[in-house]
C-alpha cells in the first residue's frame, strides 16, 4: 500500500519515472554505503526511498521553487500507510532537496526530537543523488564511497563524462558536509569494460 501511494501520487501530480527510479537508487546507494556515518535504519531508509519517488512533483505547480510547492502538495493530500510523522518527514525531504537549510516549517507538533537532524543527513542525501542525475539520462551507473571520519569522497560511476553532474553536485555539497561534519569530494570514475 505505502509504495502504491507513492507511486501514485508522482504520477498524478507530475511523473518522470525513469528519472524518479534512478534518484531512489542514487539515494539508497549513498544510505547504504554512508551506514557508518548517520547509523539509520529501515525506517529512514523507507522515508528517504519514498521522498525521492515524489521529489518533483511540485514541477506540477512550476518549476520554479518547485521543492516548495512539492512540499505544500504533499502536506495537503495523504500517503495511505504512512503515519503523519512519517508524511512529514517525507514532506521536509521534498522541501529540501534542491536547496536551503532545513527547518520544520512550522510542523513542530508532528516531529519527534532528533528529527530535523535526521532531516538534515537524509535531505543532503536526497539532493547529492538529484544533482548527480541532473541531466536526467540516468550516466551514473553506480557510486562507490569511501569514509573516513571527517572526509568523504564519492565516486560517480559512469560509461562517458559527467561534468555536469560532478559539478552541479559539488556545488551542492554544503548540507552534506554540515549535516555530517566531513569534508565531502565528488569525482567521476569511468566504469570498467566487460
Amino acid at each position: 500500500m505505502r509504495e502504491f501511494s507513492v507511486q501514485n501520487m508522482a504520477r498524478n501530480y507530475y511523473d518522470n519515472p525513469k528519472h524518479n527510479e534512478h534518484v531512489r537508487t542514487l539515494s539508497l546507494l549513498l544510505f547504504d554505503q554512508l551506514e557508518p556515518l548517520h547509523h539509520y535504519s529501515g525506517f529512514e531508509r523507507d522515508v528517504l526511498s519514498a521522498a525521492a519517488i515524489v521529489h518533483d512533483i511540485g514541477m506540477a505547480v512550476g518549476y520554479n521553487d518547485h521543492h516548495k510547492h512539492g512540499f505544500y502538495l504533499l502536506m495537503e493530500t495523504s500517503l495511505a500507510g504512512y503515519s503523519h510523522r512519517e508524511h512529514a518527514l517525507i514532506a521536509l525531504l521534498v522541501r529540501y532537496h534542491r536547496k536551503g537549510s532545513p527547518s520544520s516549517e512550522g510542523i513542530d507538533d508532528v516531529l519527534e526530537d532528533g528529527d530535523m537532524t535526521r532531516v538534515s543527513k537524509l535531505a543532503a542525501l536526497l539532493r547529492i543523488a538529484e544533482y548527480l542525475e541532473r541531466s536526467k539520462a540516468q550516466r551514473v551507473r553506480d557510486l562507490v564511497c569511501h569514509v573516513s571520519d571527517d572526509y568523504v569522497q564519492i565516486e560517480a560511476v559512469a560509461d562517458g563524462g559527467l561534468q555536469v553532474e560532478i559539478h552541479e553536485a559539488n556545488l551542492r555539497k554544503d548540507l552534506f558536509e554540515s549535516a555530517y561534519g566531513a569534508t565531502l569530494e565528488i569525482v567521476a570514475s569511468r566504469s570498467n569494460p566487460s
